[in-house]
């Protein structure tokens, strides 16, 4: 995708087109993902409902203001597609933030809300959802996540943090340790769960193995989903 041309958007976009200094714009949607997940990672409960300023937003409703501009701009690009002739409504997001609960919402709960897309793909996947290393920064998030979206998920990890395990199983999500020194990766620990031959494995610590556990040598025919 290349860079656009001063004609193919309105002067107001201007300064945030001014911004993006690369000239293919994907990589960096998706380097800002992770990002951002590091960012918010080091916000405490407590900073949740932090603003800079009486009349600015809290980090709560930042991260609101996200998935509403998602929802607004999929919406605008779904009508672009579709050859829509009329004008599309405007988005006033100050307007917008003035009725919007985000504030009120956890914001581990407005992380985790999956959008259509995901809801609709986690939907298509064969049996259920493994999420190897699921104590790590991202894991919590995305196993609740995909729970939201309608699959049974199992967590696997050390659950060496205080009060995690208890956390995803009020989630839903079911969880199984280790108990010996690493984690496992896709070894003999998922003997007992009767997967179907293809069962969707997200890992997120393809680096670590549990030796002890490999060594039973049973491994799982899965489709893995590599963290990068």
């Amino acid at each position: 995708m290349n860079r656009p041309l001063e004609t193919e958007y309105a002067p107001y976009y201007q300064g945030y087109v001014a911004h993006v200094t690369e000239d293919e714009i994907l990589p960096v949607l998706r380097s800002q993902l992770d990002a951002l997940d590091v960012l918010l990672n080091r916000v405490a409960p407590e900073q949740e409902t932090f603003r800079y300023a009486e009349d600015k937003w809290s980090i709560r409703e930042v991260i609101g203001h996200l998935i509403d501009t998602e929802r607004v701009f999929g919406y605008r690009a779904f009508s672009i597609a579709r050859g829509e002739q009329k004008n599309l409504p405007g988005f006033d997001e100050n307007e917008y933030m003035l009725r919007a609960p985000y504030d009120r919402i956890d914001l581990e709960d407005l992380l985790s809300e999956p959008s259509e897309g995901v809801v609709d793909t986690v939907r298509r996947l064969d049996g259920d959802v493994i999420v190897l290393g699921v104590g790590g920064k991202m894991g919590p998030t995305l196993a609740r996540l995909a729970r939201r979206a309608g699959k049974r998920v199992i967590g696997v990890a050390r659950f060496s943090e205080p009060g995690l395990r208890d956390k995803l199983t009020v989630w839903g999500v079911e969880c199984i340790a280790c108990g010996h020194d690493e984690l496992i990766p896709h070894s003999s620990l998922l003997n007992g769960l009767r997967l179907p031959p293809y069962t969707p494995v997200l890992d997120l610590e393809p680096r670590l193995r549990c030796r002890e556990c490999d060594a039973r040598g049973k491994a799982v025919v899965s489709i893995r989903w590599a963290a990068s």
